[in-house]
C-alpha cells in the first residue's frame, strides 16, 4: 500500500480543522465584541442615571446639583 495516497486526505483534514478553528475563533471574537458593547452600554446607562439622580461634584468641590428633567408630553 502506498503511503502517498494517505497524504492528501491528511492535508485536507488538517486544512479543514484549521478552517473550523478559524470559524470558531471568529465566532468567539464577535461574541466577545458584542459582550463588550453591551457592557459599555450598560455602564453608560448607569452613569447617566447617576448623573440624573445624584449630585454632581465640581472640580473645586462645590456641589452642582442637577435639576430633574421632567419628561415632555
Amino acid at each position: 500500500m502506498n503511503l502517498m495516497l494517505s497524504r492528501p486526505s491528511l492535508a485536507w483534514h488538517s486544512k479543514n480543522s484549521l478552517r473550523q478553528s478559524h470559524l470558531r475563533n471568529a465566532g468567539l471574537r464577535t461574541w466577545f465584541a458584542e459582550d463588550v458593547r453591551q457592557t459599555a452600554l450598560r455602564m453608560t446607562t448607569y452613569f447617566l442615571n447617576d448623573l440624573r439622580t445624584h449630585e454632581v461634584w465640581g472640580i473645586e468641590g462645590e456641589s452642582l446639583s442637577l435639576q430633574h428633567a421632567t419628561p415632555r408630553r
